[in-house]
């Protein structure tokens, strides 16, 4: 009897063994301070996440300006992180508790421009526009004009004009709103 429920044992835990082999590991991915001003903003960050391979569970909190998703790896939690960079969004990142900044084609610091244009920024409204336009009227970066921003919805862009603005310190702005955007160095007009 000893000799059976032995010989139990031990197989029931070979397939335990096994089985916790083939287990995935699991990435929790979750995003806060992002910009989310109505529910299209919420169904552009689900479309995002939905064409990611491994990406499951996406969660959007719209009223907490949060998003929350799973990732079959921490390459797929990155491919799904970018895919909403790509859409003109930026936030708070952590995977699993560790905290997250994405890499994005940096600007080179130092130089000054006139009139400065982000492409690919999140704006599917007028809201989105007015929260970029009011986070920078608080931070108010140097060389800015009064009235210098425009926001075009259509063609995903953000120009800002001043005198010898720096576009880091503008796209910090619009990270601090929850946006991202591509610094398009030949639309943008450099400094004399």
């Amino acid at each position: 009897m000893f000799r059976r429920s032995h010989a139990a044992a031990l197989i029931c835990g070979l397939f335990l063994v096994l089985g916790a082999g083939q287990a995935q590991a699991v990435e929790k991915i979750k995003i806060g301070a992002m910009h989310m001003c109505c529910p299209i903003c919420e169904k552009t960050i689900y479309d995002a996440l939905k064409k990611v391979k491994g990406v499951t569970n996406a969660k959007v909190l719209r009223a907490g300006n949060q998003c929350s998703f799973e990732a079959s790896s921490k390459d797929v939690a990155i491919e799904g992180i970018m895919a909403l960079v790509k859409q003109g969004y930026w936030g708070d990142i952590k995977i699993n508790s560790d905290k997250y900044v994405p890499e994005y084609e940096k600007v080179e610091e130092g130089q000054k421009f006139d009139e400065i244009v982000f492409d690919e920024v999140h704006l599917c409204c007028n809201a989105c526009g007015v929260s970029i336009g009011n986070t920078v009227e608080i931070a108010q970066p140097k060389g800015l004009e009064e009235g210098g921003q425009d926001y075009n919805r259509t063609n995903k862009t953000a120009t800002f004009k001043g005198k010898g603005m720096d576009p880091v310190e503008l796209l910090q702005c619009m990270h601090n709103a929850g946006f991202h955007g591509k610094f398009n160095a030949k639309k943008s007009t450099k400094s004399e």
